[in-house]
């Protein structure tokens, strides 16, 4: 089993991970609609078609598919990116991906990093998951980005990809372990802080947090945790509930 990360290509090289190209500029374009405090405003087009933001039409034209004018319903699954400049919202580059049938952002080869996870037989891919929130949340702090700027290859194609966490609907878990990660690397990095974790409840989870033996049925796991900071040490008990949905994922 392969507990490590590599790294294929330099930072600032362009990879071809996102199935978007990589000939266009990177634009935000101002849209004319002022903020209005939402930061996840409601897309859609126009019957003319032009993006409109929470029901008021933009001056950014939506890509069409050979001419027709297109609707929401052909949105990636968490639709077009839409950010904050100077008090006003705007649109990065879109377009329609004809393989996949979609209007998605532009952006992910040119200004993203691409990350692979490993799905493989006897592999775990529960830590695999924990591994990958270290990993983005050690990247948004090293570059000074933040939670939103995480992205799926399905935001720049429409490809159903990442596809396991996808098909699983893990997306969510996902981003509470980054910004947990997160969290921990930007308030507690040089606090000198040791944290010991043990599990009250060691048929069902171990000392790792995981789930190494599920009854199948709703059930409550309880564990320890033990923080030292400047020589004092305290002692949490924590309980969390295990559905039986967890049992039948994939």
């Amino acid at each position: 089993m392969i507990h490590d990360v590599y790294q294929s290509l330099p930072i600032h090289e362009v990879g071809y991970h996102a199935g978007d190209g990589t000939s266009r500029a990177l634009i935000d374009y101002p849209t004319g609609v002022m903020f209005n405090g939402n930061y996840s405003p409601y897309v859609d087009i126009s019957s003319d078609g032009y993006y409109t933001i929470d029901g008021v039409k933009t001056k950014v034209v939506a890509p069409t598919k050979n001419g027709q004018i297109l609707n929401r319903s052909y949105f990636t699954s968490r639709g077009v990116r839409v950010n904050v400049i100077n008090g006003e919202y705007h649109i990065p580059t879109t377009y329609f991906n004809s393989s996949y049938n979609q209007i998605s952002n532009y952006g992910g080869n040119i200004a993203s990093v691409g990350i692979e996870t490993c799905v493989n037989e006897g592999g775990n891919f529960n830590r695999t998951m924990r591994h990958l929130g270290k990993l983005v949340a050690w990247l948004l702090h090293k570059y000074n980005l933040g939670l939103n700027d995480v992205m799926q290859h399905n935001d720049f194609s429409g490809k159903q990809c990442p596809q396991d966490i996808r098909n699983s609907d893990r997306w969510g878990e996902l981003m509470h372990l980054i910004y947990l990660e997160l969290f921990a690397l930007r308030n507690f990095a040089n606090k000198n802080i040791a944290f010991e974790f043990k599990s009250l409840t060691p048929t069902i989870m171990n000392d790792n947090g995981e789930i190494i033996n599920h009854p199948g049925v709703d059930s409550v796991v309880s564990y320890q945790v033990k923080v030292t900071y400047q020589g004092e040490t305290r002692t949490y008990e924590y309980t969390s509930f295990v559905d039986k949905l967890t049992f039948q994922r994939p």
